[in-house]
């Protein structure tokens, strides 16, 4: 009597798993390049914001500095404090990076003058002016303000 051998083939039970596993491997690394991709973005997005206020920091910087020299000198003073709108002087840095240019302004005080230095004679006190300066970066949303309180050397 012959033997009979019976194969069993699981052949047709497992038509298409491969496809829909292979398929579902490609989704999951398509979303991790999705993310990957919007990580980097986000990270330029925040390097150049970080650059454009550090070049308004620098920009306001130079004008606090320049001011500085422009009160010693007694040139562009204001009698009344700064507020936005108030007039303000330009400072023309030359940066093409900047959206505009610096601006200062320089406000003494009536009645308000330092004292005088250790050794100095305390009967010609020294003008005192607050300067503040605003600086922009390379949008016109990215602007520093510093201010300071000033005493010529002399």
């Amino acid at each position: 009597m012959p033997v009979r051998v019976m194969v069993f083939s699981a052949k047709r039970s497992q038509q298409g798993i491969v496809l829909i596993v292979s398929l579902i491997f490609l989704l999951i690394l398509s979303l991790l390049g999705l993310s990957s991709i919007q990580s980097a973005t986000l990270q330029e997005n925040m390097v150049g914001n970080q650059r454009d206020h550090d070049m308004a920091f620098q920009a306001a910087e130079a004008a606090l500095r320049w001011a500085e020299g422009q009160a010693k000198k007694g040139n562009g003073i204001h009698d009344e404090a700064w507020a936005p709108g108030s007039k303000v002087n330009t400072y023309a840095l030359g940066d093409s990076r900047l959206s505009s240019n610096p601006q200062y302004h320089i406000w003494h005080p009536s009645g308000l003058e330092g004292q005088a230095g250790e050794g100095d004679d305390d009967t010609n006190p020294k003008p005192i002016y607050q300067i503040t300066a605003i600086g922009y970066g390379g949008s016109p949303n990215s602007q520093v303000i510093l201010q300071s309180w000033y005493v010529p050397d002399e």
